[in-house]
């Protein structure tokens, strides 16, 4: 579609937002104001990248003898009445995507892609070199399809594996680079806020060394919210005694278990040891991780590899147990990186396993009647009425509503990408 179509179509779909009520439309109507919305936000967000190009060619022409920084960009936006300074800095750096990826500008006019997409991107990009550059401007292509066929979420982690494979290309350790300068930057900073006298403490740290902590804190966090004494106590300040606990208590040899940290890694990048298009290599959470880090981690005694396409034990357990088996927690972690429920950002470690056949109903432990929900939707499940479906194998979801409406069907939120391996 040629950018005049787009225009003309943005012209037609702002009239008929103008003329439209929200407050009088059932559901369907619901649906077409927001994919008309969405059209007509991705050429407003379009249209303020256009603006910024300007605003770099005026300030290029105006000091010929100096180059533009960003900082020059964002500075002139805000002298123009931009609203603050995140959004000038978002918008300078989308205009720099599109300038370097130009099928994603007209993309993003049409609609067919949004400003979190080429954010993902921008977050991604901006340490390639000269050369990895231009290797990705080869595959923009590729990367634009993405883009229209997959969540914001989700094409980020489809952009990340093709940016590191070109990295892996061009500086076969920058993965682990990385992560070794993320651990050398690893700090706690304390200081006190002279208004309230609370003393703070900011723990900035590596992703494997966060997942560790998150873990042992949430661990701990547990075994307090299971004793009657704090049952009127709030999450908050349970979980900052989890942590004082941690980081305070004397230390007794197999006193506790040590939590562990799940990896998530497909078969052919465990193998080969480089991520293939399609492959995943993460923790439990989504964060990924260098691959040569993920096989010196599996030696480790507290790392599960949960390595996707190879045998492991019988997941389908039927009627002999009631709750799902550690194997069946570690499929399910495999699967997703959150919360089961559409717009619940709840990661893995904050939720349960939860039965779509009621057990008492005569449902059974088998995976695929298995879905990970956290504390508030596992509520709303067993004391508002709302019901799960899960269809073939996980492959979409349905949610229904107490009064029996359909809220939500489509493919689950929160779901990892296909493997090459997974048969479903």
């Amino acid at each position: 579609m040629s950018m005049t179509a787009i225009d003309n179509q943005v012209l037609d779909d702002l009239t008929g937002l103008v003329d439209a009520d929200p407050a009088c439309c059932d559901r369907p109507g619901l649906r077409e104001l927001v994919a008309t919305q969405r059209r007509v936000q991705g050429w407003l967000d379009a249209y303020a990248i256009r603006v910024a190009r300007r605003t770099r060619q005026l300030t290029a022409a105006e000091r010929p003898a100096q180059p533009v920084e960003a900082k020059d960009v964002i500075g002139s936006l805000l002298n123009s009445g931009c609203n603050s300074g995140k959004d000038a800095k978002a918008t300078t750096t989308r205009e720099g995507v599109c300038t370097e990826l130009p099928g994603f500008e007209e993309a993003l006019a049409a609609g067919d892609v949004s400003a979190a997409h080429l954010d993902a991107l921008g977050n991604l990009t901006r340490n390639l070199t000269d050369a990895e550059r231009a290797d990705l401007r080869d595959r923009a292509d590729e990367l634009v399809d993405h883009a229209r066929s997959e969540y914001a979420e989700t094409f980020a982690k489809t952009a990340r594996s093709i940016i590191d494979q070109i990295r892996a290309r061009h500086r076969p350790t920058a993965a682990e680079d990385e992560l070794e300068q993320q651990r050398k930057a690893s700090k706690i900073t304390e200081w006190v806020d002279k208004t309230t006298g609370m003393h703070k403490t900011v723990i900035e740290l590596d992703p494997i060394r966060a997942a560790s902590l998150k873990l042992a804190v949430l661990d701990e966090l547990g075994r307090l919210r299971r004793e009657p004494a704090n049952a009127k106590r709030t999450y908050d300040e349970l979980k900052v005694e989890a942590f004082l606990n941690l980081t305070t208590a004397a230390r007794t040899p197999g006193e506790r278990r040590v939590p562990e940290v799940v990896v998530v890694i497909d078969w052919h990048t465990l193998r080969d040891g480089v991520q293939a298009a399609g492959g995943i290599c993460e923790l439990a959470d989504g964060t990924p991780v260098p691959v040569s880090v993920v096989r010196r981690m599996a030696v480790d005694a507290d790392v599960i590899p949960v390595v996707l396409g190879g045998h492991s034990e019988p997941l389908d357990v039927g009627r002999s147990r009631r709750l799902a088996t550690a194997a069946q927690r570690a499929a399910l972690t495999a699967m997703y990186t959150g919360c089961i429920e559409p717009g619940c950002d709840r990661p893995v470690h904050d939720c349960q396993v939860h039965h779509t056949n009621p057990w008492q109903a005569g449902g059974e432990t088998n995976l695929d009647r298995l879905a990970l929900v956290c504390d508030a939707t596992h509520e709303r499940i067993h004391r508002d009425g709302w019901r799960l479906e899960i269809h073939g194998n996980h492959e979409t979801i349905t949610w229904t509503r107490p009064d029996g409406t359909v809220a939500y069907h489509g493919p689950p939120p929160n779901r990892r990408r296909r493997q090459p391996d997974d048969p479903g």
